[in-house]
């Protein structure tokens, strides 16, 4: 321990200081973070006296709870979830290949396309008043062939996928839980006098806690008392990281979105036959490449538009900007960050008022002191706020699983699977390239519309995407034989 921060802890009651588990925390997707800062008897009584805390949870109870949700998950369980699902996928395939498992997707086929047929058959009676003939040639519908199993089916991707989410949104629960301060439930809501004593004690939480956790979004840096949070933790030049509200709908639309497609894939081959160059195929794959895509572009825009806002609030961050609801903090607030960021000698700011040298100390340290370069190194070097780590880890759980499915049940696709293989690097250059190119447009071009922001996007990811999209075309109509053969 420093000696500035020994030097700013005081003592505090023991039922004053408190914190509370991680489980807690997330339970129910977060339920006390979705419902305001309002609490009660009951959401205090989650919370248990203690003497350190782990994280300290800084946020603004304006932002969504959902988001913040997802942030949590993001960084406590992301790394956790990709090493289960791609597990998952890997026991998939093993089981497939070596044990003759027969995943969901391989159970007997025909009762469903049937079914599926005769939905469809009742459409064109209804539509177009046509005949229902219940006859398939075995040539287009193999599946119509009693016995028939298709020779990919995505089951490595709904194991390692299933697994992933599940771990990534309740993962809190496999891991040894953290304390945490969470003021809504830490500081008690109902009895004022305690109410007053935990506010007054928030910069001992801080004080007293390995870790801040921010949760930044637009209006972090403009209200008062995070600014408070913030001062607290710099003053003693602590550990903290940000993590961007934006940053997890962005990683798992781009994991969801193209995991959705590979699997949409599998069931138009299906449903349509093996003819060499389907164009449903096409625009099947097309239409679902294009849905994730086009979320991915709003959440990068976002997110460039966020750390664009980011880097606008550090370079211009002061204290006096800032808003609270209550006048009187601001004088509670400012004596407190005189007194953190004093020089040795200098008078307490609580018997001589405002140090604004003090002040300017600290605007200047998250302006460009270490406060600001532990908040670069958070949030990363990219354009944007997801880094190229979170599409790492996204292509990872897409293409692994679907190199798993491709190899489980036939060693003559090993060819395809190499095509694969370097699909993933494509789209992850496409992804940083779209990154690159979105940020480029905001800030050179801020009133182009979106639509045309949107096209020259789309055309750019496509173009580092074409040459992978045609070899697996080729690989798979061509090289490979058929997408579907009876057996």
């Amino acid at each position: 321990m420093s000696r500035r921060t020994a030097s700013s802890l005081r003592p505090v009651p023991a039922d004053i200081l408190r914190g509370v588990s991680s489980p807690k925390v997330c339970m129910r997707f977060s339920r006390v973070l979705r419902t305001g800062s309002e609490g009660t008897e009951q959401t205090y009584r989650l919370s248990q006296p203690c003497e350190t805390i782990d994280v300290f949870l800084s946020h603004s109870w304006r932002d969504s709870g959902l988001l913040k949700y997802l942030a949590i998950c993001l960084h406590f369980n992301s790394g956790m979830a990709i090493v289960a699902g791609i597990a998952a996928s890997a026991c998939m395939f093993y089981l497939q290949r070596y044990c003759g498992m027969q995943g969901l997707p391989f159970m007997p086929i025909v009762p469903f396309m049937n079914v599926v047929e005769d939905l469809h058959a009742g459409v064109r009676v209804a539509v177009k008043g046509a005949s229902f003939d219940r006859s398939f040639d075995p040539e287009v519908y193999p599946w119509s062939v009693p016995g028939y199993h298709p020779l990919y089916a995505p089951s490595c991707q709904l194991a390692g996928s299933g697994v992933f989410l599940l771990v990534f949104l309740f993962g809190h629960h496999l891991r040894p839980p953290s304390r945490m301060f969470l003021d809504k439930i830490c500081i008690h809501q109902t009895d004022e006098d305690k109410k007053a004593a935990g506010i007054q004690a928030i910069d001992q939480f801080i004080h007293r806690s390995t870790s801040m956790l921010i949760m930044y979004h637009d209006d972090y840096f403009e209200r008062l008392w995070c600014c408070f949070e913030l001062a607290a933790r710099a003053s003693e030049k602590a550990h903290l990281v940000m993590v961007p509200l934006w940053r997890a709908p962005c990683f798992l639309v781009i994991f969801v979105g193209f995991t959705i497609a590979h699997i949409a894939e599998y069931y138009c081959i299906v449903l349509y036959g093996v003819d060499p160059a389907p164009p449903s195929f096409y625009a099947v794959s097309m239409s679902f490449h294009l849905l994730p895509f086009i979320f991915m572009i709003e959440c990068t825009l976002r997110a460039a538009r966020q750390k664009m806002k980011l880097a606008t609030a550090l370079a211009s961050f002061t204290v006096k900007n800032t808003k609270c609801f209550d006048p009187n903090d601001r004088l509670v607030v400012e004596r407190a960050i005189s007194n953190w960021f004093a020089e040795e000698g200098a008078a307490r700011a609580t018997k001589a008022g405002v140090d604004a040298k003090a002040i300017e100390r600290f605007e200047a340290d998250v302006r460009s002191g270490a406060t600001h370069r532990q908040i670069k190194a958070s949030i990363g070097s990219q354009p944007g706020l997801v880094r190229v780590h979170d599409h790492l880890l996204a292509g990872l759980m897409v293409w692994i699983p679907t190199i798993f499915d491709f190899t489980a049940h036939n060693t003559n696709n090993k060819g395809y699977a190499s095509i694969l293989i370097w699909n993933a690097p494509l789209f992850m250059c496409g992804f940083a390239l779209t990154a690159h190119l979105g940020e480029a447009i905001l800030r050179r071009a801020p009133r182009l519309p979106t639509w045309i922001v949107y096209i020259l996007l789309f055309v750019v990811f496509m173009a580092v995407l074409f040459p992978g999209q045609v070899g697996t075309f080729v690989a798979q109509f061509y090289v490979c034989g058929d997408a579907c053969v009876p057996v």
